[in-house]
């Protein structure tokens, strides 16, 4: 069920051209640049007769405060690096032998990662570190999306999941060598458009697809492939987005083309929690970095929004800390907070700065958002 409060619009703070068709943005993971810096990825078809090219760059930026008055802000490009297509970025949230670390998954069909250099006396901020074997595909399977294992358990080294055109899922792992392929199986019967571990259980995987069907598999299964355990079919078009919360066990939203968003406890996938319709078809969803309950959503046709999911939840303490844990049986509302309209396009990539702009700004303030819009190539940095 979805409350119908008064939503507030924000203004854009600050805006540039990307150039190619911009689709997904991830602001850095946590403090240590010198301003508030994000990736952008770029989509560009290219169709002359002869020879049609899918193109991409990354466009690393800084947000730059316009003093006296840091309510304004200048976008300053650092790096430009061209790459194939683009369909989705993610930062690895724990350092990998002391770097940051960035997935791109890619029109070509590799998954590619790349180191943060700009604590070094080299010029590149981005270098790329490790891509998928030639061998691992023949070009014509695009890799779609990706996530990392790690968001909540630091555990060895982190695993990285993707999804692909031809509804296979693959499973990663980042070793001296190089990326090696632990995992592969067929998981949908049309694109997989996104696949997400569950961060409390990362032997557990969300997969989504143009099937229209969620799909939750289990890793410890010893049959070679892992075990189906859930198919739903609550969606009616192609899952999008799947993220799960890593503030509350249990927690978890997805996001379809059929402009709905649902939230789900794991624990019971016969049928959500909660509905939210956003309109317009939803390509991303991204929890809040701190707030447990705001969720962010790219609704394509219909700009971006922010709402807040009001669910029961039980804190446990935990050795050095507690644990939010989402109440079995827990009732839902959602709760429309915010809408971002001034994209002119497809509105697809989105995320949350991922800290305050200060140590003492309050999450009631109004964190830093970006988003970015498809055909008219924009990126807009506004308030939540």
């Amino acid at each position: 069920m979805t409350t119908m409060p008064v939503v507030y619009e924000p203004s854009s703070l600050a805006s540039i051209d990307t150039g190619f068709c911009a689709d997904c943005v991830e602001f850095y993971p946590q403090v240590g640049t010198p301003n508030q810096r994000f990736v952008i990825g770029t989509y560009q078809l290219e169709t002359p007769a002869d020879n049609p090219q899918r193109l991409g760059r990354l466009i690393v930026c800084d947000l730059v405060p316009e003093w006296p008055d840091s309510a304004k802000y200048r976008i300053v490009q650092r790096q430009v690096l061209d790459t194939c297509a683009v369909f989705d970025i993610k930062w690895c949230y724990r350092p990998i032998d002391g770097r940051l670390v960035l997935g791109q998954a890619g029109a070509d069909g590799h998954l590619r990662l790349y180191a943060d250099c700009s604590d070094s006396d080299q010029q590149a901020v981005l270098r790329e570190i490790a891509v998928t074997d030639s061998d691992i595909t023949d070009g014509s399977v695009m890799c779609l999306s990706l996530d990392w294992s790690n968001r909540v358990f630091a555990g060895g080294g982190p695993e990285i999941v993707t999804s692909h055109s031809d509804g296979s899922v693959k499973v990663h792992s980042l070793g001296s060598a190089g990326l090696d392929v632990r995992e592969s199986w067929a998981a949908h019967e049309f694109e997989a458009w996104i696949a997400a571990f569950d961060y409390w259980s990362p032997n557990v995987v969300y997969t989504g697809g143009d099937d229209a069907r969620l799909r939750v598999w289990d890793r410890r299964a010893n049959t070679g492939s892992p075990h189906c355990m859930a198919t739903s079919k609550k969606h009616s078009a192609g899952v999008c987005s799947i993220q799960s919360n890593f503030h509350c066990q249990h927690l978890l939203a997805t996001g379809s083309y059929d402009e709905h968003v649902l939230v789900w406890d794991t624990r019971n996938m016969r049928a959500p929690l909660g509905d939210w319709h956003v309109g317009g078809g939803v390509w991303r969803l991204k929890w809040h970095p701190s707030d447990p309950w705001q969720l962010l959503a790219a609704g394509m046709h219909n700009g971006f929004h922010i709402a807040k999911i009001n669910v029961g939840f039980t804190i446990h303490s935990e050795l050095g800390g507690s644990k939010v844990e989402l109440e079995a049986g827990s009732a839902c509302t959602i709760s429309e907070m915010a809408a971002f309209m001034q994209h002119e396009s497809l509105a697809y990539g989105v995320d949350w700065c991922q800290c305050p702009e200060t140590p003492t700004e309050s999450v009631q303030a109004g964190w830093l958002v970006g988003s970015c819009s498809f055909y008219d190539h924009i990126f807009h940095l506004w308030r939540a």
